[in-house]
Order: C-alpha cells, then structure tokens, then sequence
C-alpha cells in the first residue's frame, strides 16, 4: 500500500512539474500532443481504482488529469485550429466541488478554470462538441472544408469511384444471369420430364434434362451491391466515415484521451446501451480505405445491419435492379467499444459531485439528511424554509438545533464560513460525532466557484479579514482546550487539525504567527495523547483494551502528523523539537499498527494515504533534517523506546 501511493505521488509530482509549455511549431505540437494524450491514458489505468471512495485523493487524480489535459488542448489547438470553435466538454464549474488542503492546488484550480471558461466562450456552434454523432457542423463536416483536406477529399473520390466500379460490373452481372435465367426458362419448357418413378414412387431425375435445367435455373443467385458510401445528400455521413477511415494521429489521441477522461470521472447511464450491428473497421467494404494504423476503441458504428450481413444479402431470379443495386444500409453515429457505451448516452451536462457525496453507515444519525439531494456536492443546499420544514424527520437522539446547524452549515457558499465561525460558538453541534467531523471537512476543503480571477475562490475570500481570522482562531483554541485531557476525542481533534490548518494556509499575513501557535498547541496535544496512550497499550493485559488503546494512539499519532503538512508550516524552518516530535509520532504510528487495516474506516484510510503522499512530498526534506538533528533523532527513540537502565547509543549517519 505504501509503495503504491509513494509511486502515484511520484507521478503527480512529475506531471505537476513539467508544465509543458506550448511548442512553437506545428510538427512539434503534435509530437507533445500525443505524448501527453498517451500520459493521461496511463495515469488512469495506474491511478483510478486506488482513489475510490477517497474524496480528496479523488481531488487531486483529476486536478492533475486536467493539468495534463489542458495541455495536451494547447497542442491540439494549435494543430486544428477549428478545435476552439467546438465546446470542450468539460465546464469550468465542473471542478468547483474538488477538494484541497494546500493553496498550490487551488492556484493551478484557477488557472484551469480560467482556460475552460476561455475555451467554452471561444466555441461558435454553441455545446456542439468533437464527439457529436454525423451531422451538419459536426467536427469531421468542418474538417473537411478547411485547408490542408485534400487527402480526405482524394479519399472520398477514390471510394465514390470504387464503388461506382463495382455498381456497374454488378448492374452486368445482373443482365447476364438473369438473360441466362430466360434462357433455362425456355429451355425448360421446351424439354418435357421423363417422369420416371423409383420403386418407391418418387421421380427419378436420372437421365431427365427437364428436372436438371429446373436445378440449375433454381440455383441461380446474385449476390447485391451496396453502396460504400452514404448517398450524395448525406454529406456529413460521407464526410464522417471519410475522416474516420484516415483520422491524422494526434487527433485521436486527443480524442480518445478526453473521452477516457470523461467516462472515468463522470457519471454514465449504460444499462440500456444497445450493442453496435457493424463497426467500421469491421465493414469488408471499407476495409481497404482504413489508413488508420492502430486500433482505438472510439469509432463509428451503426445499429443497423448491412445488407450483406442480412438475408437480403442476395436475391433470387429473376431479379429487378432496385433489389441488387441498394444504397448503403447503414446508419452510423460514434461508440465506445471498450466500455460498450454510445457517445450520445453522454450527458450534456457532466458532473463529478458522485464522488464527493459524503457516504456514512445507516447507524449513523446524519446518514439519511447526508445522502438526500440537498446536500448534493454540486447544490445549493437546503434553504432556511426547507431546514425548518424537515425537522420531522430529525432522527431520535439528535436535537432539532442540531439537526438545523447540519442543514444550515450547507446552505450556499460565500457565508460557509460564517455560518462554520458561528456555529463553533455555539452549542449546536456536536463535534465529537463522526458525521459532523466528515461535513466540516468537505465544507472546509471545497474548492467551490471561483470569483473574478480571486485564487481564494468566492468561499474562502472572508480569511482576507482579519477579524474574522482572529475569531476563528479563538474558537478553534477554546475547543482545544476543552478537549485536551480527552484522548477519545480523535474526530474532535480531527476537526480542529482542519481548521487550523485551513487558518496556516489561508489566513491574512497578521494572522498566520497565531494561526501557527495554534497549530503547535494542537501538536502538544496529540503528542500528550499518544504518549499516554503508548503507555496504556504497553501495560494492558487483556486483548481487548490493548486493542483499543492501539487503535486509539495510532489515530492520536496520525493526527499529530498531519498538523506538519507542507500546507500548515514550512518544514525547512522546523525547529528540533518539533522535528523530533515528528519522529516520535512517526515511530509510534508504527508500534500502534498492531490491528488489520483491512478493518480500517474510509475515512481512517484516506488520513493514512494522505499522510503517506505528505511524506512522500517531503521526503528530501525530511532526510535533510534528520542530518541536521541527529541528536533529536536520538531524543525520539529514546522517548518512545526507553532503553531501561543502560544507555543506549547511537552511530554517525
């Protein structure tokens, strides 16, 4: 588990930090365009089914698919300039559910945001986009109009003239079998049967020339030409399946990356898909004109059948041109075959708020309130009338006020904060509860809708004011010390390590020395916490409590790490104490995972990767301080693991 997201945070990383930078040249354009349509490709495979159910690991996957996306659009617009008059498909409200914890993420949020909105407002057919089925303004019809065409033009004319060929050496064959199916018919009727009958009373055809013509007149066949191309008044039928048949590489790169990107993180309904009748590659007549030279899943395909894989496919004599000359029967539009999915199932209006919807056990009293469609991610929330008229619904155990709070702390997005601020105040909330843990932390990590080009987004421009800062910050230390002697309080302590990190980050530059005061009290805290716990789970003697005293020191330990997360404090200017206070944590972290982590809560897993993927940002760092604090090194082992009498000591790193 560790190695795996130390490699995906590798690779994030990496693509993070080679913002590619848009290629003077065309020639090169296309070379980056493919190579990045191959890198987002990748990342899918090696990273979508590890973020599953983890919202802000989510987050980040698909922040860094766009990063690379909008990329690899800077390419291919520079090579298919028409590009820019299509609607990317992708919104830049899209994203405003994500959630972060550093202010990096949200600074490269903006700048993607900013490029969607550009790119939609530049799109000239509207919603129109590249994987529009065949019709008038589609991509392949505007294609083909532009300069630099004519090898799809000298295509289609190629295919219309084979095409043409084989109609007319079909429409001979037709004279010549049926003239020789007049020619059996007369010669039929001027030779009579034998009429011979076999012991057995059935004819004899031995001998009888009559019964011989009749077998071979009833043998003849044709076998019906179809059209190779849509008639002439579909011109953006032929027009498609012509692009198609010789798609330039970095154009389906580019499309086959967007739409893997789009049906990995949307939401798609592909119940009732129907399966394709023929795909084009498939198709024996068009075979030949396929300059393709790799396989993509994306292609055209057509529900219905050709005429050649029917019962229609050939007709028996005498025959009429209009039953073996047939236009071409099939209807294409475009398909995803891997996923067996049409590209009109697409939505015109995606959405990634299913991964972010907050997803409790039925035991849990806010269960139901969370999954109901006013706490949608991408919502408004419930309005102040609809707070009050659900409070029948308030499940037993939990007071009205409270089960308003929950609702109101939803309730739009540029007051989020007051409405957090507010409710800290009062005592409205129970903050020892797992549900109110898992709201407060969406509520403080989303991205939410972007103001005006502001990199704080329109929620979190209020920690520009100072006052407010300082507010929250005595809040958050009033809750501190409410809790510090309670080491059961991990969801508490949970909430109050968002918080505050949320303040280091964000906070108004008068702010931030308290906002890191604040901090370093939380770290004293959890450092009093495990350290008491470590010496419980040592000394117990049943099972059971040792269990529990593990599991609870191993969260107390997770805790304190997270209060060093490169968004809370700057680790180059860590201090020996608080460097060998990391150590220690880290070191019982260790000694407390004595239980399966199979067992492990959603929510106690996404903190473990998340303190995995920190450590794996800063590990030269780390490294750094270990060579500069050696002794404190020391000092650390020595804390967690005393070396009884004796002294213990240590050689040079």
């Amino acid at each position: 588990m560790v190695a795996r997201y130390f490699s995906l945070a590798e690779t994030e990383s990496k693509i993070m930090s080679e913002a590619h930078e848009q290629p003077a040249t065309h020639g090169r354009s296309n070379v980056t365009c493919v190579s990045l349509a191959r890198q987002i490709d990748d990342y899918l495979i090696s990273a979508g089914a590890w973020y599953h159910r983890d919202p802000e690991q989510m987050s980040v996957f698909i922040l860094t698919l766009f990063q690379s996306w909008m990329q690899m659009d800077l390419c291919a617009t520079t090579v298919y300039p028409i590009l820019k008059d299509f609607h990317p498909l992708f919104e830049p409200k899209l994203l405003d559910v994500l959630l972060f914890s550093h202010l990096r993420d949200m600074e490269r949020l903006q700048t993607i945001q900013t490029y969607l909105h550009g790119r939609c407002a530049q799109a000239k057919v509207g919603a129109m986009t590249i994987f529009a089925d065949p019709a008038p303004g589609c991509f392949a019809d505007r294609d083909f109009e532009v300069s630099g065409a004519d090898g799809m033009q000298v295509l289609q004319t190629k295919i219309d003239s084979d095409s043409m060929k084989t109609r007319i050496e079909k429409e001979e064959e037709l004279e010549r079998v049926n003239a020789q199916y007049e020619a059996l018919t007369k010669q039929k009727a001027e030779i009579p049967c034998t009429e011979r009958l076999n012991p057995d009373g059935t004819h004899d055809i031995r001998g009888c020339k009559h019964c011989y013509i009749v077998r071979r007149r009833w043998r003849l066949k044709i076998q019906v030409h179809e059209d190779f191309l849509p008639p002439d008044n579909m011109i953006p039928q032929r027009r498609s399946i012509v692009f198609e048949l010789s798609t330039p590489q970095e154009f389906a790169a580019y499309r086959n990356a967007t739409w893997n990107m789009a049906v990995a993180i949307s939401q798609l309904d592909t119940a009732l898909a129907a399966a394709p009748q023929v795909l084009l590659a498939d198709y024996v007549q068009l075979q030949p004109y396929n300059q393709c030279k790799s396989f993509t899943s994306l292609t055209l395909a057509s529900h219905t059948k050709s005429f050649l894989g029917t019962h229609y496919k050939s007709q028996r004599l005498p025959a009429k041109q209009q039953k073996v000359l047939l236009p071409s029967a099939l209807k294409f539009s475009y398909n995803d075959t891997k996923n067996g999915i049409w590209f009109k199932a697409l939505p015109q209006n995606l959405s990634f708020a299913h991964h972010f919807a907050i997803r409790l056990p039925p035991s849990h009293p806010f269960s139901d309130l969370y999954t109901s469609s006013v706490f949608a991610a991408d919502g408004p929330g419930p309005s102040s009338y609809q707070a009050l008229a659900s409070t029948p619904q308030c499940p037993s155990g939990i007071s009205n006020q409270e089960f308003i709070a929950h609702q109101n702390l939803m309730r739009g997005t540029r007051r989020r904060w007051l409405c957090i601020l507010t409710e800290l105040g009062s005592s409205n909330l129970n903050l020892s509860l797992r549900d109110t843990t898992v709201l407060l932390r969406r509520l403080a990590l989303q991205a939410g809708p972007s103001s005006d080009g502001d990199v704080l987004q329109a929620v979190y421009t209020v920690f520009r004011d100072p006052q407010f800062c300082f507010r929250l910050i005595e809040q958050v230390e009033y809750h501190v010390q409410t809790i510090a002697s309670s080491w059961r309080e991990n969801n508490y302590m949970e909430t109050l390590v968002i918080l505050a990190t949320r303040l280091c980050g964000l906070a108004y530059p008068e702010a931030i020395a308290r906002a890191r005061a604040l901090l370093l009290q939380i770290r004293n805290v959890a450092l009093t916490w495990l350290r008491l716990l470590r010496n419980e789970m040592r000394a117990a003697q049943e099972a059971d409590v040792a269990n529990q005293a593990a599991r609870y020191c191993f969260s107390s330990a997770l805790l304190c790490r997270q209060t060093f997360s490169p968004e809370a404090c700057s680790l180059s200017k860590l201090d020996a104490e608080s460097f060998q206070g990391f150590v220690e944590a880290t070191l019982t972290m260790q000694e407390a995972l004595v239980f399966d982590m199979s067992k492990f809560t959603d929510e106690t897993r996404n903190l473990l990767v998340h303190d995995i993927k920190m450590v794996a940002a800063f590990r030269t760092e780390l490294l750094e301080l270990a060579m500069k604090y050696v002794s404190h090194v020391g000092f650390a082992i020595n804390a967690t693991w005393p070396a009884g009498s004796g002294k213990r000591t240590y050689s040079e790193w």
